[in-house]
């Protein structure tokens, strides 16, 4: 059995001519604007006003930039603008307050069936973990020293 499947979902329904009622709420925004301004500004200065309040209220009732309203991408802009960057790890497992070594894991060189070991204590991941957590800035001797041990090996 065959089903319809719908398209043009995203299309909203005309009201008014060719505008839909969100268009239409814009108009009647930017109006109640423009009589505002009038009432506010007299002279020539209210023609650049205005002509800057009808473009911004034509931009928000017709212009969709990525396939969005434009009040919903400035919204998402300012939120953007307005969040923080960094994120900030929080670790919650208690995995590591044991100070017990942990094996990180074992390798076979070549082939030929020699396993070699990797530990590192937990004292160690708390070290690493600190530096990682301030961003280098708390560096104590003992990151130094697995750091060269690493690169040895």
């Amino acid at each position: 059995m065959l089903y319809g499947v719908p398209q043009y979902i995203d299309v909203e329904d005309k009201l008014v001519g060719p505008l839909t009622a969100r268009q239409l709420g814009w108009m009647i925004a930017m109006g109640v604007a423009i009589f505002l301004c009038k009432v506010m500004i007299t002279g020539p200065f209210f023609w650049v006003i205005a002509i800057l309040v009808a473009l911004a209220f034509i931009a928000l009732a017709f212009y969709r930039p990525y396939g969005q309203p434009l009040y919903v991408f400035l919204g998402h802009g300012i939120g953007f603008i307005f969040s923080p960057k960094i994120y900030i790890w929080k670790r919650t497992a208690e995995i590591f307050k044991n100070p017990e070594k942990i094996n990180k894991g074992e390798k076979k060189e070549n082939g030929l069936g020699a396993k070699r070991k990797k530990e590192i204590s937990a004292l160690d991941l708390e070290a690493l973990a600190r530096t990682m957590d301030t961003e280098g800035e708390d560096r104590s001797k003992r990151i130094l020293e697995i750091i060269k041990q690493r690169k040895k090996s």
